[in-house]
This record gives C-alpha cells, sequence and structure tokens, in this order.
C-alpha cells in the first residue's frame, strides 16, 4: 500500500513487491491470493513494456510455476511456451536464457508424464547450459537431477545414475561455498532444503544400481560428501589455520575465504544479457584465483591441506588409509522414494561396506524400514535406562534386545566382515545411540569379543588418520577437571541422601524434571579416577598434569585451555530431550533460563557451580556443547568424558548427534571417548584408570578402551557396567 501510494498503482517496484507477495501466499497454501498478486504484476510489466520483454516472461514463468505445483498443467505449458517465444526473440535460440524456458518445459512435461517432449526440451537445456555457464554451475546440476529423474522414470537407470552423479557434484561445489554466506541455523535449513536430492540418489541406488559396483562406489563417494556436510562446515578444522602464528597463512585464508564468497553470490545472483558476460569472467577469475590460493595454503600449512583432502575423500582415499584387516561400514538412514509409484515412502536404513584393497570393493545393502529399527534402538535404551531409577537393568532383557538389533543391522553384514578384525563405524540416525558392541549374537557372544570397532562420525574424518598436522604449542600437556564442587557460593542446609548404586548423573546424581535441570550430587569416586590418572600420566606416560578439583573444577579453566595433549573431565553430564525444559504454565523457572532450544545448549558438562546458576538463572558451570565449541583444541589427542550419557543428543539425518560428542569434535579434538548412558560411578572409575594404564603400555586409544572393558566385561558380564563408553576419531 505505502508504495502504491508514493509511486502509482502501475510502478515497477510496486509489480515487483506483488510478485513477493504472491511466491509468500504461495508458501502457506493461499494458491488464489496468490495467484492474484502474480496476475497483477504481469499486467503492470505488459503494460511498461508490452508483451514481448523478457521481464514479462519471468512474470509468466512464476504464474506457470504456480499453476505446474497445483496440477493446472495446461495452464502452465501456454505460459512457458510464451515465456520461451519471448526469450528466444529477445536473446536468440541458443542462448543460456532460452535455456531456462526450456528447463521449464522439460519439468513440466515430466510431471505430466509426457516424457518424450520432457526428454526433447531438458537436453536442449543442458547443453546450452553446460556451454555458457560451464559444467559445475548450480543450472547445470538443476538440469541435470531432472534429467536423471526422467530418465528414472523410463527405466533408463544407468543414464539415470549418469545424471545423478553430475547433479550431486555440482551441489556438493555449491554447498561448500555457499556456507560462507550462511549462519549455522541457514546451514541446517539449507541442508534440510537440499536433502532431497541426495535421497533421491540413495534410493535409485539401493533400487536399481547394488549390483553394478562402480555405480556403488560412486554412489558412496557422494554420500561421503553429505554425510556431516553442516559439521564441516561449522567446525574449526578448516578455519583453524586462522590462529596459526603464520601471518601469511593467516592471510592466504582469509583472501581463499573472500574468493569462495564472491563465487558463490555470483553462482547464486540473477543475471540478464548486459551483464551475463561479464559474470561468467568474473566466475572464471575468481575459480583461477581460488585454486591458486588452494595451491600456496597446501604448501604452507600442513592442516591446511590435511583438510583439503578430508573435503574430497572418497571410497579410493578411504581404502588407502585402512588397514587390509579392516572394513569401513558407512549407515545411511534416509526418506525412499519410489520411482515406481512416484511418491517417498517411509524411511529406510542403509549401510555401505567398503573394503580395502586395490581396487577397493564396495557394496550397498537394504537393513529395511528405520521404523522398526528405531522402535528395537529404543526397547534397548529403556531396558538400559532403569539405571536411572536405581536399579540395575536385567541383562536378560538387554541381551534379547540387542540380540533383535544384531539380526537387522549385524547379521547382514557377516558375509563382509567375518575375516576382518578392525570395523570402523559411522552410524546415522538412532544407530548413534546404541554401541555396536552390546549387540549380542545368536550365540551370545558380543562383537566386542571378536572385533575392535572405531567410530567416525562422518567417513571424511578418515582422512585426518594420515598425514602430518602443523605444530601446535601446547599450553598444558594434560588437563583433568574432577569432583566438581557443585554447590560452590550456595549454603544448604544438612540433608541426607538415600544410598544406592551410583551412578554419574543417574542416581546421587541429577534427575531431570518437567522444567529441565536439577540439582547435581558430588561424585566422590571422580577425585580417586583424576588422581590415578594423573599419577599413571605423569609416571608412567611422562605427561605433566594440570589436575583441578573440588571448588577449582570450574569451566574458566576448561575455556582457558590451549590444546593440551589429554582432556579428561570425570563429572555429571546431562542431556534434556525436546519436550522437557519448555516453559509451565506458569512460566519458566529462573533455573530454565540457560537452557535453550537448541540441542547445542541441552546437553553438557556439570562443573563447580552449576547448583547456584540452576537455582538464580545463570550460566557459570553449565558447561554447555555450545560452549564447548568455543574451546581451542586443535592439535588435542583425546578427550575422554567420563560422565553419563555424553553421547546423547538429537538426531538428524546425516548429521549426527548434535551434542557433546559433536561439539568437542568440531572444537578440534582428535579423538573423544564418551558414554551413551548413565554409568556405575565405581565401575567407572576402574575402567577409566585401566583405560590410561593400557595407553601407558603403548596400546592405541581404541585397542585400549576395547581391553579395558574386555577386563570389566569378564567381572561383570552385564552391558550396563562396561558397554556405554565408546571412542570416536582416531583410534590410534
Amino acid at each position: 500500500e505505502i508504495r502504491e501510494k508514493a509511486l502509482g498503482k502501475d510502478h515497477l517496484e510496486v509489480a515487483e513487491t506483488l510478485n513477493s507477495l504472491g511466491g509468500l501466499y504461495q508458501s502457506r497454501g493461499a494458491i488464489k491470493e496468490a495467484e492474484q498478486y502474480f496476475r497483477r504484476s504481469l499486467d503492470i510489466r505488459e503494460k511498461a513494456f508490452g508483451k514481448y520483454h523478457p521481464a514479462v516472461a519471468e512474470s509468466l514463468d512464476t504464474l506457470a510455476g504456480l499453476y505446474t505445483a497445483t496440477g493446472r498443467y495446461r495452464e502452465a505449458e501456454e505460459r512457458y511456451k510464451t515465456s520461451l517465444e519471448i526469450r528466444e526473440k529477445s536473446y536468440g535460440k541458443d542462448q543460456a536464457f532460452a535455456a531456462d524456458s526450456q528447463h521449464n518445459l522439460g519439468v513440466l512435461y515430466r510431471l505430466s508424464a509426457r516424457y518424450d517432449s520432457s526428454s526433447h526440451y531438458l537436453r536442449k537445456a543442458y547443453d546450452l547450459r553446460w556451454a555458457a555457464l560451464g559444467e559445475t554451475h548450480p543450472k547445470v546440476g538443476a538440469t541435470a537431477k531432472e534429467l536423471a529423474l526422467l530418465y528414472a522414470y523410463q527405466g533408463k537407470h544407468k543414464e539415470s545414475h549418469r545424471f545423478f552423479v553430475q547433479s550431486i557434484k555440482i551441489e556438493a561445489v555449491k554447498r561448500n561455498n555457499v556456507f560462507l554466506l550462511l549462519s549455522e541455523r541457514e546451514k541446517l535449513n539449507y541442508m534440510k532444503e537440499t536433502e532431497i536430492s541426495t535421497f533421491e540418489f540413495l534410493s535409485h541406488s539401493a533400487a536399481y544400481m547394488a549390483s553394478d559396483e562402480l555405480a556403488v562406489k560412486e554412489t558412496l563417494d557422494a554420500w561421503l560428501q553429505w554425510k556431516g556436510a553442516v559439521m564441516e562446515a561449522q567446525g574449526k578444522h578448516l578455519a583453524a589455520v586462522v590462529s596459526s602464528g603464520n601471518e601469511k597463512v593467516r592471510e592466504l585464508f582469509q583472501k581463499l575465504t573472500k574468493a569462495r564468497r564472491e563465487i558463490a553470490k555470483l553462482q547464486t545472483s540473477r543475471w540478464s544479457d548486459a551483464t551475463f558476460k561479464e559474470i561468467k569472467e568474473s566466475l572464471a577469475s575468481r575459480e583461477k584465483a581460488k585454486e591458486s590460493l588452494e595451491a600456496e595454503l597446501s604448501s604452507l600449512s600442513g592442516d591446511f591441506e590435511i583438510e583439503k583432502k578430508a573435503g574430497k575423500t572418497d571410497t579410493a582415499g578411504i581404502s588407502r588409509i585402512l588397514p587390509t584387516d579392516s572394513i569401513y561400514l558407512d549407515f545411511a538412514k534416509i526418506d525412499i522414494f519410489d520411482f515406481t509409484k512416484k511418491v517417498w515412502s517411509e524411511p529406510r536404513y542403509l549401510v555401505f561396506i567398503l573394503s580395502p584393497g586395490a581396487p577397493p570393493r564396495v557394496a550397498l545393502l537394504d537393513l529395511g524400514p528405520a521404523e522398526k529399527i528405531d522402535r528395537h534402538i529404543g526397547s534397548y535404551l529403556k531396558a538400559m535406562n532403569a539405571a536411572r531409577s536405581g536399579y540395575v537393568p536385567n541383562k536378560r532383557t538387554l541381551d534379547k534386545e540387542g540380540g533383535l538389533l544384531y539380526s537387522l543391522v549385524a547379521a547382514p553384514l557377516e558375509p563382509y566382515i567375518k575375516e576382518k578384525r578392525h570395523l570402523y563405524i559411522s552410524p546415522d540416525g538412532n544407530l548413534n545411540l546404541v554401541p555396536f558392541e552390546v549387540l549380542a549374537n545368536a550365540e551370545g557372544i558380543y562383537p566386542i569379543e571378536k572385533y575392535q570397532i572405531s567410530y567416525i562420525a562422518a567417513g571424511r574424518d578418515i582422512a585426518r588418520l594420515e598425514g602430518k598436522h602443523s605444530p601446535k604449542k601446547q599450553a598444558v600437556a594434560a588437563l583433568i577437571l574432577a569432583d566438581p564442587d557443585y554447590d560452590l557460593g550456595v549454603t544448604l542446609p544438612n540433608s541426607t541422601t538415600k544410598e544406592g548404586p551410583r551412578t554419574q548423573g543417574a542416581e546421587g546424581g541429577a534427575g531431570t524434571s518437567a522444567g529441565g535441570l536439577s540439582s547435581f550430587s558430588r561424585l566422590p569416586d571422580t577425585k580417586g579416577e583424576a588422581d590415578t590418572i594423573q599419577k599413571i600420566l605423569t609416571e608412567k606416560m611422562n605427561i605433566p598434569v594440570r589436575n583441578y578439583q573440588d571448588r577449582h573444577a570450574i569451566e574458566a579453566v576448561l575455556l582457558a585451555a590451549e590444546s593440551p595433549a589429554i582432556v579428561h573431565l570425570a563429572t555429571h553430564g546431562y542431556f534434556i530431550g525436546k519436550d522437557e525444559g519448555k516453559d509451565t504454565a506458569n512460566g519458566a523457572s529462573p533455573r530454565e533460563s540457560p537452557l535453550k532450544d537448541s540441542p547445542m545448549f541441552r546437553s553438557g558438562l556439570a562443573l563447580a557451580g552449576i547448583n547456584l546458576s540452576l537455582k538464580e538463572g545463570k550460566d557459570e558451570g553449565i558447561m554447555s556443547a555450545e560452549k564447548v565449541m568455543g574451546l581451542r583444541l586443535l592439535g588435542t589427542e583425546l578427550v575422554v568424558l567420563s560422565a553419563c550419557e555424553t553421547g546423547v543428543g538429537d538426531v538428524e539425518k546425516g548429521e549426527g548427534v548434535f551434542g557433546l560428542k559433536r561439539a568437542f569434535i568440531l572444537s578440534g579434538a582428535k579423538a573423544v571417548v564418551l558414554s551413551l548412558w548413565s554409568v556405575p560411578s565405581a565401575e567407572t572409575m576402574q575402567l577409566m584408570t585401566r583405560f590410561y594404564g593400557l595407553m601407558a603400555e603403548g596400546k592405541p586409544k581404541a585397542e585400549a578402551l576395547r581391553q579395558s572393558k574386555l577386563e570389566l566385561m569378564r567381572k561383570k558380564a552385564n552391558p550396563f557396567y562396561w558397554g556405554a563408553f565408546i571412542l570416536v576419531g582416531n583410534p590410534y
């Protein structure tokens, strides 16, 4: 209304506003109102320019898009054809601008099952865009994806696969550049918007290409690039070179970031015939500059070179790094697209299997409906969580549920893993929440008894197992925080506590209420654990230690640390579910205020002074995962979270667990030991001290953890005692 009054009802800026309003109403499902706004915008442009002008073609495309979305294909076809006619007259039949209308018509004909016509227009659009824009431009990728879908509908699956591969590669290039322009929340939204293409590709490969090993390899390569992409983008692995002491490295990295942002803006910008040539030349110039900067950075910074390789990890690279007696298992929980019925169906779990060799062998298995697997995961965790009520979980129940899970997710893998010794596993979905080590087979044998198992957040992390990192200055060789005084600053009346099997974060620890966290109780066993570990590190491993306990175990110590070799945190962990910690009918209590909607705020560690913060609505001592992401841990070899449920968080398909595990990895730690359920305090002390003792004897991290768990298992067979802790990251 303001623009109409100021500029007049037929002004071109009013047309732009009407177009935007139409898009808003369409997104809300108000189709009638959207059409009215689009038509008014079209009328203004026709009055201003005449019926044959590129701006009119844009309005026709917008209106046709609305008709296509609502199944009014004949009306859409009429307007798309008029738009094509306008562009061919304005620019010529062989120009990239005409390809926009050809692409739109191709999509319309695919949706209306006129496949020959669709193929005609999509091929023309693809050829024009390729010639004019180059092979990595997002518009080339968009048409390649449409061709992939078209050929899948026609049963031409090899051709479909070829175009899926190309479209996914182009999307990966675009994503890497665009992420530099987005906030973390915007990155997550972007991944949600673009995951459909990855799921369509994996659905097609699982249904039609699983017997073609080359096709499976190309599909795995695409999944490796996509899985964990947000984690990589927001992490500090690459950006850490900015804090390097090398001024030249810092300067080059800033120039590279600027070049990539400029490329992203150019690729996503709208262009006209007047700007097309200029934009194309600018893109080529910046791409060349980017490649030159990357090459120079690689020669100066070992960290940059490693991260550059990690970002391009593929099956050949993983195969080259992994030992021959190992195997890589990469799980994928995806929504499935049915190309026969042309509809989305329920999510399923897939697993890629990569066996190192020359050449590497790859396979793709469909493990079945995700609902069934997730239901059994939930049953297992429900049985395990009896510990929260002060009971020892029933071993028979655990083994029964674990056995059912084994039959679903591990038994199909037996032909591939039976000759292997070391399993590298990258879980997805709710498979992040249960260790594979505890899933007993039909004979009652746990996988930990046969295999060494290492967990990888995403396949690209394997690239970090090789290569020389730049040397880091370590201010503290090892840092321990244990037995914090949670009541620091609080005056409490004397009270008695019911005795029982003390677990870290369960009985005798922090409960959760409808409002979120309640107060925390001391864990006296963690003092002995910390002192014993300090003795091992100093006397057997010659590693100096700073050991902060009681009122000294405050978050400021952790926040001030710079790349300690080892970080050991013996305290309570917490995770608050999405439905916990929300405002009640009477409003939020002060102690809820530090707990936000983000899962990175709803998971964390308890440090000294937390109870006062919970009482007064502060955040001192609440070491949330969000705070952890601000730690300086690049070069830290190992972080041990000797606390309950430190591996728990919100699960996202392809993105792992949003919580402490993610936060410590993003902060630069090479390996993290954490737990997936409430852990008995006394047994945790035994496990942890033995773990460090074995490392002092020269055992690699993963093998030391496995042996310490096996020794505890022989004393106490229930996986409740020994099974919770896993190692994520570098096993060596």
